[in-house]
C-alpha cells in the first residue's frame, strides 16, 4: 500500500469512523457485530483470502505500461536511454530508503540479497539450498533466492550478469547505502537500498544520481537473462515462491481471525458471552499450536527440502504461523463452547460487592460480583446497580464443559423475573 494512501486513511478515515460511531451508534454496533460473530466474520475472511490470492498470484499486469507504478510517491526518470521509476524517503533523523522500479519482461522470479553470516550458517546446516555460480567473489557477496536451474546456469555461464549485480552493490556502497534486496517478479525488477547514515541536505541529490546508475545496471541484468516468452512475462512464479505466498496468506488470515475477535472483546460492547474461567482454553490452545506447528514443520521439510526458501518457510511457521494458530485456536475453542452449546440455562443471583470506573484512553466500567470477581459491563448496566444490590447472572454449562455467562440482567428482567429461585439463588430452566 502506498504511504500516501495510508496517511490519507489515518487523517480522514479514522475521524470519519468516530463521527459515524457518534451519529449512528446502532449502525456502528451492527458493523462491529458483523466481525464479532463467527458466522459472518469467517466467510468475510475467506473472501478476502480468495481475492488476495487471485490478485497476488494470478492477476496479470497490463503489458507495456507503467500504470502499476504511477503513484504519488514514485518519480519517472531516464538514464542512458533506460526508463525507470524511483522513490526516495529521506526523513530527518532516519536513514533514507531508495527504491528503483524497472520494467523487466524476462519472466523470472528471484530475489538477490547480500550474503549474511546467517545464510552461510543455514546453508551449512542444510536449512536452505543456494545456487552457486562458481565465482567466489559473487558467491561470497550475493545470496540467490531461487530454485530455478535455468537462472542458476545463467549466473554460472554469463560473467556479465554477475558483474551487473556486483556493480549495483558497489554503487550502493560508494553512495553510503546498503543493499537490502534486488527482486525480479511479475514483469518488474525492484531494487531497495537503505542508507547507512541519517538523511541530510545532500541525500536527495545523491539518491537521484544513484537511482540512475543502478537502473542502467539493472537493465543490463534484465537484458542478459534469456527471455521465457511473453506468456510467462507477468505471471511466472516458482512453485516454492507460490507456496510461501499461500502459507503466508493462510497464517495471516488465522492471525486476523483471532486478533479481530480478541480486539472486539476489549470494549464493554461485547461483555457477554464470557467464560467464567477466562483462561480455561489457554492450555488447550497452546497444545493445538504446538501440534500444528510441528505438523507444518514436517510439511516444510518435505516440500521445501531442496529449496532456497526452506528457512523462510520454517520461520513463517514458528513466528507468524504459531501466533495465528494460537489466536485462532483460543477464539475457536471459546466459540465452539458457546455457539454449539445446547445445555439448559442456570440463573444465579450475585451480590454487587463493589463498582468502579477506570479512566484512561477509554472509560471502562466494572462490577465486582460475589463469586465471579470483576466483570466488565456497559455504562448503562453499570449505572443501574449500587453496591449491595443483587444482579441476575444467566449461566450455561458450555459445549466443551467450560461454563459461560450468557447475560447479566437486573433480577426483574426476562428469565430472571420468573419464579422458582431456590434458597441459594440458583434455578435451572430451558
Amino acid at each position: 500500500m502506498s504511504v500516501w494512501v495510508l496517511m490519507a486513511f489515518m487523517a480522514v478515515g479514522v475521524p470519519i469512523l468516530l463521527i459515524v460511531a457518534m451519529l449512528f451508534p446502532q449502525r456502528f454496533y451492527e458493523a462491529l457485530l458483523f466481525f464479532y460473530e463467527p458466522g459472518t466474520r469467517l466467510p468475510f475472511l475467506v473472501l478476502v483470502a480468495v481475492w488476495f490470492w487471485y490478485k497476488t498470484l494470478y492477476k496479470r499486469h497490463k503489458p507495456h505500461r507503467y500504470d502499476f507504478l504511477v503513484t504519488p510517491d514514485f518519480t519517472e526518470a531516464e538514464a542512458e536511454g533506460v526508463r525507470y521509476h524511483y522513490s526516495l524517503y529521506a526523513v530527518e533523523s532516519n536513514p533514507p530508503v531508495l527504491t528503483v522500479h524497472l520494467l523487466s519482461l524476462c519472466g523470472y522470479d528471484f530475489t538477490l540479497r547480500p550474503e549474511r553470516p546467517l545464510t552461510r550458517w543455514l546453508r551449512r546446516w542444510r536449512l536452505l539450498h543456494e545456487c552457486q555460480s562458481g565465482d567466489e567473489a559473487f558467491d561470497e557477496a550475493v545470496f540467490v533466492e531461487s530454485d530455478d536451474e535455468a537462472l542458476c546456469r545463467c549466473f554460472r555461464e554469463k560473467p556479465r550478469l554477475r558483474e551487473s549485480v556486483l556493480a549495483i552493490w558497489r554503487e550502493a556502497e560508494a553512495a553510503g547505502f546498503a543493499s537490502k534486496f534486488l527482486r525480479q517478479f511479475d514483469g518488474r525488477m525492484v531494487l531497495t537500498l537503505e542508507g547507512r547514515q541519517k538523511a541530510d541536505a545532500s541525500t536527495e541529490v545523491k539518491g537521484k544520481a544513484l537511482a540512475g546508475r543502478c537502473a542502467v545496471w539493472m537493465r543490463r541484468l534484465a537484458d542478459g537473462l534469456p527471455d521465457r516468452g511473453p506468456a510467462n512475462s507477468y505471471t511466472y512464479r516458482e512453485s516454492s515462491s507460490r507456496a510461501v505466498a499461500v502459507v503466508t496468506l493462510l497464517f495471516a488470515i488465522l492471525l486476523f481471525n483471532g486478533a479481530i475477535k480478541l480486539f472486539l472483546e476489549l470494549p464493554a460492547l461485547f461483555y457477554v458471552p464470557r467464560l467464567e474461567e477466562a483462561d480455561a482454553f489457554v492450555g488447550p490452545a497452546i497444545a493445538v499450536t504446538l501440534l500444528a506447528v510441528a505438523a507444518y514443520a514436517l510439511f516444510a521439510f518435505f516440500y521445501f527440502r531442496k529449496s532456497a526458501r526452506l528457512a523462510q518457510a520454517l520461520w513463517l511457521g514458528v513466528s507468524l504461523g504459531a501466533v495465528g494458530i494460537f489466536l485462532t485456536a483460543l477464539t475457536g475453542l471459546k466459540e465452539a463452547d458457546v455457539y454449539l452449546d445446547t445445555s439448559s440455562r442456570q440463573v444465579r443471583l450475585e451480590k454487587v460487592l463493589d463498582k468502579k470506573v477506570i479512566r484512561g484512553r477509554s472509560v471502562r466500567y466494572k462490577l465486582r460480583l460475589q463469586s465471579l470477581g470483576e466483570v466488565k459491563v456497559p455504562s448503562g448496566l453499570y449505572r443501574r446497580f449500587t453496591v449491595g444490590e443483587q444482579v441476575c447472572v444467566v449461566v450455561r454449562k458450555g459445549y466443551l464443559g467450560v461454563a459461560w455467562i450468557e447475560a447479566i440482567l437486573p433480577p426483574n428482567v426476562g428469565i430472571c423475573a420468573q419464579k422458582g429461585y431456590v434458597a441459594h439463588g440458583l434455578k435451572s430452566e430451558r
